[in-house]
């Protein structure tokens, strides 16, 4: 009942209703003043965010263009999906293709809650083609060595060896965290993260 009224108030509002509830305009409302919105004082109050600590991640477009440069594929445009903002390749394939048509392949992605940062880069590989998960995690770390020397980081001790047996990891210092997931499902996939703070 509450969800119905807040609707109907905001309908009334937007496109301007008499006292009975009929609707008495199609104009477009003008532009909200400050005393009129609270949503938009909270907005403009809303502090600037904070720089990474991984300095790269502060310029979205410079990680973009190193990240594009790997070799996987060109990374796609900054956009909000409604939940935060992300950035993706396509898909790489590579080896031979499993009993499905299949082929093992890597993508990267970035995330954020923000527009202006880069939280999280991610390089995925999913191993549809078991009888190549060796080769795959082969190639999956390679890559992975290529994503840190892109955004000039060091590859954390142990890192390596996790990537190329596909176990656990993760790592903290007073800049990122970096792990290694295993992600279950139809098939075997990976992913290394690195997040910053």
């Amino acid at each position: 009942m509450i969800k119905q009224l807040i609707a109907a108030a905001l309908f009334c509002l937007v496109l301007g209703c008499n006292s009975s509830g009929t609707h008495t305009s199609v104009e477009k409302p003008s532009a909200l003043n400050d005393s009129d919105s609270a949503l938009l004082a909270e907005v403009r109050a809303a502090p600037e965010p904070e720089a990474k600590k991984v300095k790269v991640f502060n310029d979205v477009k410079a990680v973009q263009n190193k990240l594009s440069e790997i070799g996987l594929g060109e990374m796609r445009t900054w956009r909000y999906d409604g939940i935060g903002w992300l950035s993706s390749c396509n898909y790489f394939q590579f080896g031979h293709s499993n009993g499905e048509g299949l082929k093992n392949n890597l993508a990267l992605y970035l995330e954020s809650p923000s527009e202006s940062f880069v939280q999280v880069a991610k390089l995925k590989v999913n191993i549809p083609n078991m009888n190549e998960k060796q080769q795959a995690l082969k190639t999956y770390t390679k890559n992975a060595e290529k994503l840190f020397n892109a955004l000039a980081l060091q590859m954390p001790n142990g890192l390596k060896d996790a990537l190329l047996s596909g176990k656990k990891f993760e790592y903290h210092d007073n800049k990122m965290i970096v792990r290694n997931i295993y992600e279950d499902g139809n098939w075997d996939s990976y992913k290394v993260q690195i997040e910053t703070f």
